[in-house]
């Protein structure tokens, strides 16, 4: 169990390098948001079930498409996905929106979350922060946000954090280059 996590904690800080440095050409093309969003949730549908915790969409999906890298935005959605799952109470729900805009369109990914105050805001997206650094039975690093966030900003889209009456993570995607 211990050399799994190493393992995935090497690739993770190999691609954050991989991705600051651009080593890895970009594949951008038309991307069906729905599609994605449908394919990371089953990878998390076991886990998410085992906490009773449950996706639901507020807005359609089915005609956004999004010029970009479908393998790394796949990335940044797993990773909130994720975190949205281990960090989000049991039975609780996970909410993805869209907001198609002329301007900007924007993803916002929410989930309920205990602990979370306003001044851990600025922290999320530092690479090997953690709210709580006694967990050391997770399997989260604290780099998963700042590897969203450096594909985020390879990607062009600007990611930013929010939180509603210290319950509810709020993550912004603006797909700025998508207009």
């Amino acid at each position: 169990a211990i050399a799994r996590q190493m393992e995935s904690l090497v690739k993770m800080l190999l691609e954050i390098v991989r991705q600051e440095e651009g080593d890895t050409p970009l594949q951008i093309c038309d991307t069906a948001l729905e599609s994605i969003v449908f394919t990371t949730w089953q990878k998390l549908q076991a886990k998410a079930k085992q906490k009773g915790v449950r996706l639901e969409i507020a807005s359609p999906l089915h005609d956004v498409v999004l010029r970009t890298e479908p393998c790394l935005l796949s990335t940044v959605l797993t990773n909130l996905l994720d975190n949205a799952v281990e960090y989000s109470p049991p039975g609780s729900v996970v909410d993805i929106e869209f907001r198609p805009s002329r301007e900007i369109p924007c993803l916002i990914v929410s989930n309920s979350c205990k602990n979370l105050f306003s001044s851990d805001l600025p922290h999320l997206f530092e690479r090997f922060w953690r709210k709580d650094t006694a967990r050391s039975e997770s399997e989260h690093f604290g780099i998963g946000l700042a590897l969203t966030k450096t594909i985020c900003g390879r990607l062009g889209i600007q990611i930013a954090a929010s939180l509603e009456e210290e319950s509810r993570v709020r993550f912004w995607l603006h797909f700025a280059n998508n207009n």
